[in-house]
């Protein structure tokens, strides 16, 4: 039996913490950044290369291993990580923080209804109630927020993004099995790639017009929406290197847990933030879709644990 490295409470903590405040600041900033300044494809591509560059750096101490990966083979997967990426921080920009972080629940059910019934995967029963708990909250809380036209575009993009980024963890799962490699080797690549997929289109989608009053030339660019888009870019990093810290030095029941803290804490500071209006409807929803999300990781977390001991 290989005994599991020991680390001390502060190096456990400072990870798990991180990761919390990262995940949920970037969404937080996110908005205020989109509140007065209008260019998420641009952010996204400014991300990107911000993430390329916490990457290296982490791969150059040794957080992960370096691995040469070809890079033909890597860019079908960039490309959908930028469509993923693309519509997720239109979500952010067209719904009330409250429905963005709901749908973002939808991911998990929506991946394993795509592994049921396109790749045939068998899902427990267990699990398939978790996600109907899951499904019946986030179409209370989001389905009674249409009061008009821009709401339910916002939902449909929404829910748009969810469908792309269930797409591509299904493919990320594969072409880590493929290329033999995990989830920060493929970023590594993918990063890079995807930044300069989104540089090339976002003069075509944005408008990057010079003799545009409204174009992304023309902003008031204040210290304090320019010290948003910097900090954003940085914690969308501080997600995935902690990300990585987090799961190799504590156990899947503990993640989990901080991951549930993490949704709860988007929903009520959105809310308070913001000051988003809900209805007693849409707080019974989300609470109803995060007991839904809490039910079906310990449902996995306990299949996990019966087949490692099948395994022993």
């Amino acid at each position: 039996m290989q005994n599991k490295e020991q680390y001390s409470p502060q190096q456990i903590i400072i990870p798990l913490a991180t990761n919390w405040f990262s995940c949920v600041t970037v969404v937080l900033v996110n908005k205020f950044v989109f509140r007065r300044w209008p260019f998420g494809t641009t952010l996204s591509a400014i991300h990107f290369v911000v993430n390329f560059i916490g990457l290296s750096i982490a791969c150059h101490f040794k957080v992960f291993d370096y691995k040469k990966l070809s890079i033909l083979k890597v860019f079908p997967l960039a490309f959908a990580f930028c469509f993923s990426i693309f519509l997720n921080n239109l979500s952010i920009q067209f719904n009330p923080i409250g429905t963005y972080q709901t749908l973002k629940i939808a991911v998990t059910p929506c991946v394993c209804m795509i592994e049921m019934f396109i790749l045939k995967i068998k899902i427990s029963l267990k699990a398939q109630i978790s996600m109907i708990i899951m499904l019946v909250g986030i179409g209370l809380c989001t389905i009674s927020r249409f009061d008009g036209n821009n709401t339910l575009s916002g939902f449909l993009i929404g829910l748009s993004g969810v469908i792309a980024t269930a797409m591509y963890q299904i493919m990320s799962k594969t072409k880590q099995k493929e290329l033999n490699c995990n989830e920060y080797q493929l970023l590594l690549y993918e990063t890079p790639l995807s930044a300069l997929i989104l540089w090339i289109i976002v003069p075509f989608i944005e408008n990057y017009a010079w003799d545009d009053p409204k174009s992304i030339w023309h902003q008031s660019y204040t210290s304090d929406l320019i010290l948003a888009i910097c900090f954003t870019a940085l914690m969308s990093t501080l997600i995935n290197i902690s990300l990585f810290v987090a799961i190799k030095r504590t156990s899947a029941l503990t993640y989990n847990i901080v991951s549930n803290m993490k949704t709860v804490s988007i929903l009520l500071l959105g809310t308070l933030m913001f000051k988003e209006k809900l209805s007693l409807r849409q707080v019974i929803g989300m609470i109803i879709a995060v007991f839904g999300v809490i039910c079906y990781s310990s449902v996995k977390m306990m299949e996990a644990k019966k087949i490692q001991q099948q395994n022993n």
